[in-house]
């Protein structure tokens, strides 16, 4: 089931994702609480994808932060299937939501700029797993930053939609 054989991240790296990680839920909340304030409703169907992928995404933050205290899964598998399970749907909606509201909202641009330190941190990460001969890792991590890219790909969009 699972391992404790995987090679543990660097306390600083940890610390690093973890905190990208937390602000990602808390800005994740934050943007349902915007949109429904500017909605009124759950009726609307967007703003419950956002409260149905916050509550996914509150799961999927408890178990990483979980996995990397008792390391049963390999912590970069947990990280992809989070990113496509969570990260990726919610800046979809995000960018769904921009069209439908007509505005990026502060904790939007905030978002956005959580997500462009997220790509750039795994690249570098990547670039010095590839420099170290850490080959076996580039795969999962190449995947996870294919996610990334395209939340930045999005986000990039949402700031075309505002300023257009």
């Amino acid at each position: 089931m699972g391992s404790t054989d995987y090679e543990k991240p660097h306390p600083v790296l940890c610390i690093i994702f973890w905190l990208i990680d937390t602000a990602d839920l808390v800005f994740d909340w934050w943007f349902f609480r915007d949109v429904f304030t500017t909605t009124h409703t759950l009726k609307d169907l967007i703003t419950l994808f956002i409260l149905i992928f916050c509550i996914v995404g509150t799961i999927t933050y408890v178990v990483e932060t979980v996995n990397y205290c008792l390391e049963r899964w390999d912590p970069d598998t947990v990280s992809a299937v989070v990113v496509w399970v969570e990260d990726v749907p919610q800046m979809v909606l995000s960018l769904l939501a921009t069209l439908y509201i007509g505005e990026v909202t502060t904790i939007q641009q905030v978002k956005l700029a959580v997500v462009a330190i997220n790509f750039v941190t795994l690249v570098i990460v990547l670039l010095r797993e590839c420099c170290c001969g850490q080959g076996e890792k580039v795969c999962t991590r190449a995947f996870i930053i294919l996610a990334t890219l395209i939340e930045l790909g999005i986000a990039i969009a949402i700031v075309v939609i505002e300023y257009a």
